[in-house]
């Protein structure tokens, strides 16, 4: 696997508990379907999160919790648990 490939898998797995995913284009796409124009790039060894139209927007280690990081405090998402899946 190319670079590319491995930043989608890694975003593909850290964004599933959130119910979101990753574009064809490999843009986050939020749990609501809806496309942003923030995508991961693999950068000096680093993952780094960017807006087209804001830059740079977060980085750190190719590991699924950079990801978990940056949608939480970003974004404000949450990993749904058993108890609000029945709220």
């Amino acid at each position: 696997m190319n670079a590319k490939e491995v930043t989608k898998a890694l975003m593909i797995e850290a964004l599933e508990p959130y119910g979101a995913s990753v574009s064809e284009r490999g843009f986050i796409v939020s749990p609501g379907g809806r496309e942003t124009d923030v995508i991961a790039i693999i950068d000096r060894g680093k993952l780094v999160i960017s807006s087209v139209s804001a830059g740079k927007l977060f980085s750190g280690p190719q590991k699924v919790s950079t990801v978990e990081q940056f949608v939480e405090k970003f974004w404000y998402w949450e990993k749904p648990t058993l108890i609000n899946l029945y709220i």
